[in-house]
């Protein structure tokens, strides 16, 4: 995806980078990033398919741009070099956090987030199971250096 941000826009960022589909031990079919240039004052969405399925075929795709405003508390962008811990690396982390919690609840859906906040003073991996408003449990794992947060 960062190849085709970077043809966007020289100066991409990205704000957030979110999976989808049945992810598994870090790893997921489906991911969106939302890549910001502060240059454009815009955003710009790109999915990356990891799997052929039915008529969608594996690889990445340019979705919609629109206006960015800029950095909020909750959304700062960041460059990719600022994350050197993947989704693997996060949920090795999170899992181990709540190793107990896992077995007392096999097959809850997993779901991972990369981004940015004024709290934390890197980008953090939010890993998360069930519902992303009411998540059944959570880890937030530094994407630097891969310490969990909380």
């Amino acid at each position: 995806m960062y190849k085709l941000a970077y043809a966007w826009a020289p100066d991409v960022q990205v704000l957030w980078l979110r999976s989808s589909g049945t992810a598994k031990d870090g790893t997921a079919p489906l991911w969106t990033a939302m890549f910001v240039s502060a240059n454009k004052k815009s955003a710009h969405e790109f999915t990356y398919r990891a799997i052929t399925e039915d008529t969608k075929r594996k690889g990445v795709v340019s979705g919609t741009e629109q206006a960015w405003g800029g950095p909020t508390p909750k959304g700062q962008p960041f460059a990719t070099a600022d994350m050197r811990i993947d989704s693997d690396a996060a949920y090795t982390a999170a899992a181990t956090e709540v190793e107990k919690w896992l077995k007392d609840n096999p097959g809850k859906e997993l779901h991972l987030v990369l981004g940015k906040e004024s709290k934390y003073p890197a980008p953090v991996w939010s890993v998360y199971w069930g519902d992303e408003k009411k998540p059944l449990a959570a880890v937030v794992v530094n994407a630097s250096d891969g310490k969990v947060i909380k």
